[in-house]
């Protein structure tokens, strides 16, 4: 069984009712009129449940989610203006579910201090009203409460993270101060990254924003790299010299293990995810979570029956459009990945770049931000990677390269993120 947050898109002539995911561009799948609940209309938001029955989405329930209105408030009162574009630290409402105390939760509207971004989903730590723990135990107090914007004593609400959508984040609160960031460091250090603790420590350097800015600035001149065959062809030749280092160091040298990406790769299962394939998420420097494993073994054999071997060695550029689109089948492996609890954008991205190393292209952060953080990452990979002239470029780079099995995607993909990285370093970020 999966659970996804809705809408409700449409009425058919039956009366049952069409739903895409949030955040999604098309609707998904068709829901019975019969398990829609009382009260709710077109445009409403509700948490289903599915089962799939030889690849096809079955709706087996259906819940209303409730509506901003409907919850308690921590929050003093913001205006409409101050709703900023998500980033750490901030405080906003959010729907929480808490499925480990209830099960059949639809959510509760809840602040929240945002801590990861995840692509679609967000890591973040909720607050409360409620001083104790079932047990009786004392939670962490949020200490100048009225500074990071709520209008009353608030806590932590454990030594966790929660991951929720990105479409379930509503109004902006406030944000939080170094009091509140070391708070929750403290807390749910255990659960969090490096990268986690360094990013959500960022809001309270000073000038972090304008160091940041400075970061993206150096390099040639450049400050981001615009996700297109001659954004791409111009900083490409602009930095040829540095480039050619930047790979010849990653694929040729002892210092990145992401060399060793394409060998793991290369001997995974067609048929469905294996140890290659954590193998290769791991060797790219990402912690896998002890449930994931068995989860991808778990996973419907369905998913697959669409693909053959070949595919792992189609590129991008050859597949027609829809193939990156919502409801294709690398979308419905996708979402059938993100709905695996703690894999986010870059796991679900590198786990799928084992299978189809020529069709999909990594999500990383790193990268992402280098180059504005294009709305569909898979189309506009695609777009670029259609152009001659950039895929000719990328072939006389790999040319020099001491492996030849690295796909064109991957070449592109490590001279942006070894761009990323020495910035990093010369600016101390």
């Amino acid at each position: 069984m999966r659970t996804w947050h809705c809408e409700l898109t449409s009425v058919n002539t039956d009366g049952d009712y069409t739903w895409r995911r949030l955040g999604a561009d098309q609707p998904r799948g068709v829901i019975s009129a019969a398990l829609v609940p009382a009260g709710a209309v077109v445009g409403s938001h509700v948490r289903i449940e599915t089962e799939n029955s030889t690849g096809r989405i079955v709706v087996t329930a259906c819940h209303l989610l409730p509506v901003e209105g409907e919850a308690t408030t921590l929050s003093a009162h913001k205006p409409e203006d101050e709703r900023l574009s998500l980033k750490p630290g901030q405080l906003h409402w959010a729907n929480v579910l808490n499925p480990l105390e209830d099960p059949e939760a639809v959510g509760k509207k809840r602040p929240v201090v945002l801590v990861a971004d995840q692509g679609t989903h967000w890591r973040v730590m909720g607050l409360t009203t409620k001083k104790t723990y079932a047990d009786g135990s004392s939670r962490v107090a949020i200490t100048n409460f009225h500074r990071v914007g709520l209008a009353e004593q608030g806590y932590l609400w454990g030594d966790k993270l929660t991951r929720i959508t990105s479409e379930s984040v509503m109004g902006y609160i406030g944000r939080a101060d170094d009091a509140l960031v070391e708070s929750v460091v403290t807390l749910a250090m255990n659960d969090m990254s490096t990268l986690e603790i360094d990013d959500l420590r960022s809001v309270i350097r000073p000038s972090s924003d304008a160091r940041h800015s400075s970061v993206l600035a150096t390099g040639g001149g450049v400050r981001s790299v615009e996700l297109t065959s001659i954004g791409l062809l111009s900083f490409l030749r602009a930095n040829d010299a540095q480039v050619r280092a930047d790979l010849h160091t990653y694929f040729g040298g002892s210092l990145y293990t992401g060399r060793h990406f394409e060998t793991y790769s290369r001997h995974s299962n067609m048929h469905g995810f294996d140890g290659n394939d954590i193998a290769a998420v791991m060797s790219l420097s990402v912690q896998v979570a002890p449930g994931i494993p068995a989860a991808l073994l778990e996973l419907p054999t369905a998913l697959f029956t669409e693909f053959s071997p070949h595919d792992r060695a189609v590129p991008i550029w050859r597949l027609v459009r829809g193939d990156l689109e919502p409801g294709s089948r690398f979308h419905n492996l996708h979402d059938a990945l993100m709905a695996i609890p703690n894999i986010g954008s870059t796991i679900a991205s590198k786990l799928l770049a084992s299978k189809f190393p020529h069709s999909l292209p990594i999500w990383d952060r790193d990268v992402a931000s280098l180059i504005g953080r294009p709305q569909s990452w898979w189309l506009t990979w695609y777009d670029a990677m259609r152009s001659l002239d950039l895929r000719t470029h990328l072939e006389k780079l790999r040319s020099d390269l001491p492996r030849q099995d690295v796909s064109l995607l991957r070449v592109a993909d490590v001279a942006l993120w070894m761009e990323v990285q020495r910035r990093k370093r010369e600016h101390t970020l």
